[in-house]
């Protein structure tokens, strides 16, 4: 298993291999926020009324040392500049455990067991997520002008007998399965050349007006209800008004096998599905 921190700036800290070794840590454990309401007179129990995750603070042990004194010197100031680094920018950095995903800070350290004489030294770090999920992205590219191959999908025009021809997928459907056990959060980016990009996921519609050129890409992102174009000269274009208000553009991406539809002649598109859990998945 993977574990490891990786900063903004793509610096990563492998937490599994020296000079960086994992001893303990409380970052699989999770709890969930509610208010309530008592029942009175002779009812027992109550009401829930909002349950949620508020700002999660956690811990993690490391054991840092290595071969030389210089080795193990540099070791220490390069944690404390890719962690540091994300504090000063305001922008959280991710903990890794396999393919799952913590944004956090690490915004305290306590030391022991060190001395300028040594090259060993245990850290308890800790760590704060204003978001505290695990999540893992799964992306798929829905491609201009693509056809999707029967054999791809499984369950389109097949004989119980052998035929010499293979038939394909309208051009404009395809299928998005998502292995989760709740509706997604979720990322689309639309690549232009194209005017007034539509897609229908499960029947939904996500719509936006707008003219994209080449070079230009529309970024969807249900997680801040944001909608961006890019333009190709570096602009940005806000559009969060240009949306189809009559079909809401954030609605999350339902659990299980999800068809697609929209016009591959007039653009492609990537959609990237953000699983969360509060606690990473547990495979072998």
């Amino acid at each position: 298993m993977e574990i490891y921190y990786k900063n903004n700036s793509g610096q990563v800290l492998d937490l599994m291999r020296w000079p960086y070794k994992l001893r303990d840590s409380e970052i699989l454990g999770y709890e969930w926020n509610y208010t309530g309401t008592e029942n009175t007179g002779t009812k027992s129990g109550g009401t829930i009324s909002v349950i949620r995750k508020k700002i999660a603070k956690t811990t993690l042990t490391l054991a840092i040392t290595s071969r030389g004194k210089g080795e193990y010197l540099q070791a220490l100031d390069y944690f404390l500049s890719v962690t540091e680094a994300d504090i000063l920018n305001n922008t959280p950095g991710r903990l890794y455990v396999g393919d799952y995903y913590y944004l956090c800070y690490i915004y305290g350290s306590d030391k022991k067991e060190w001395g300028y004489m040594n090259s060993f030294l245990e850290n308890k770090v800790k760590l704060v997520s204003p978001y505290p999920f695990w999540c893992r992205e799964l992306t798929k590219s829905f491609l201009q002008g693509n056809p999707v191959s029967a054999r791809e999908t499984d369950t389109f025009l097949y004989y119980p007998f052998g035929y010499a021809y293979r038939y394909s997928f309208p051009r404009n459907t395809g299928f998005m399965s998502n292995d989760h056990y709740a509706p997604c959060d979720f990322q689309m980016v639309v690549y232009g050349p194209c005017e007034d990009p539509a897609v229908r996921i499960n029947g939904h519609l996500y719509e936006v007006t707008a003219v994209l050129y080449t070079g230009d890409y529309l970024k969807i992102d249900s997680r801040d209800n944001t909608v961006v174009q890019y333009r190709a000269d570096g602009r940005k274009v806000n559009l969060f008004n240009m949306r189809n208000k009559d079909s809401s553009l954030f609605e999350k991406i339902p659990a299980g096998r999800c068809s697609v539809t929209w016009s591959t002649e007039a653009f492609g598109f990537d959609l990237t599905l953000f699983q969360e859990r509060s606690e990473p998945r547990w495979i072998l």
